[in-house]
């Protein structure tokens, strides 16, 4: 995801290529969002999203996640309101926990994932194996 600083050279140097009446989709500035997210303000109808989404870019990961809410569900007698409350409580207890060299619960749980694996390049490659999976199929 780029800064918007890396955008406008991007817009930039695909305005020198294709003119400034190109189309192209709609830029979002991530911290915008996830602070509307956040309010979830009712739109002109007055509906509000009740619906969670996360591309993850990893099918494993997609997999994890669906196989921890499934098990979730089972123990909260499937109900959703008291898994994300769950969640949340678990999340933030580990945010306000205080465990090893000044750091929290999840600074920990990082510091050990990072031990695992370069999760930056996990990520880039994901993302390339998505992009090629949009691409159509060479004659």
């Amino acid at each position: 995801m780029p800064t918007i600083s890396q955008l406008e050279e991007w817009v930039r140097a695909k305005k020198a290529k294709y003119g400034p009446d190109a189309h192209c989709s709609q830029p979002f500035v991530s911290e915008e969002l996830r602070r509307e997210a956040i309010a979830n303000k009712p739109d002109a109808a007055g509906k509000r999203k009740t619906r969670i989404a996360l591309e993850t870019y990893s099918p494993e990961a997609y997999s994890a996640w669906n196989e921890l809410i499934e098990e979730l569900m089972e123990r909260c007698g499937c109900n959703p309101l008291l898994v994300v409350d769950l969640l949340a409580l678990l999340v933030h207890e580990a945010l306000r926990t205080e465990l090893a060299e000044g750091m929290d619960g999840i600074g920990v749980a990082l510091h050990g994932l990072f031990k695992l694996k370069d999760y930056e390049e996990e990520l880039r490659r994901w993302k390339v194996e998505k992009r090629l999976r949009r691409l159509p199929p060479k004659p």
